[in-house]
Parts: structure tokens; sequence; C-alpha cells
């Protein structure tokens, strides 16, 4: 089952794109397969300049967590922000 949300992406500096958000399913993400670590997980997707090829990443503890902002710093990594209610997890 697939129950994702992601809000408002970026472009980074090398044309990818790249968007927080949550995710609880159960499926395959793109080359990813989802391992819940409770009711809802950090979820960022990044694709490249064409759009293809997503890469997924999940975070989170035993309960919910969801990321909603991210900004790629100077130096090409990434920071993003959001909520947590966990206090155990990645």
């Amino acid at each position: 089952m697939f129950n994702d949300q992601v809000w408002k992406s970026i472009e980074t500096s090398t044309g990818e794109i790249i968007a927080p958000g949550y995710s609880s399913s159960t499926e395959l993400i793109g080359t990813n397969l989802v391992a819940q670590h409770g009711a809802m997980d950090f979820f960022l997707v990044k694709l490249d300049a064409n759009g293809q090829n997503p890469e997924t990443y999940f975070l989170g503890g035993t309960n919910s967590e969801w990321a909603d902002a991210i900004v790629e710093a100077d130096n090409g990594n990434y920071v993003f922000c959001g909520k947590t209610n966990s206090t155990d997890g990645d």
C-alpha cells in the first residue's frame, strides 16, 4: 500500500529535484524497499535532471515523523527540517 506525501520540492545546483515529506507505505518505491520504522517516517525523494531514476530515503523512529522543507547548502549538502514524535530510531 502506498501512502506518501511530499511538500515543496527544490531544484538543486546540478538540476536534480529533491522533495521532502512523509511515508507510511509498505511497498517498493524507486530503488528502495520501504522499511517502516513507525507510523510515518521522514521521506525524501530525489530525481535526476530529467525527472527520472528516483532515489528514496526513509528515516524514523517508532512514532511519526515528517519532513516539510529542504535547502541546499553552499557546499552541496542538503538540510531538511520537519517534526518527530519519536525518541528512538535513525
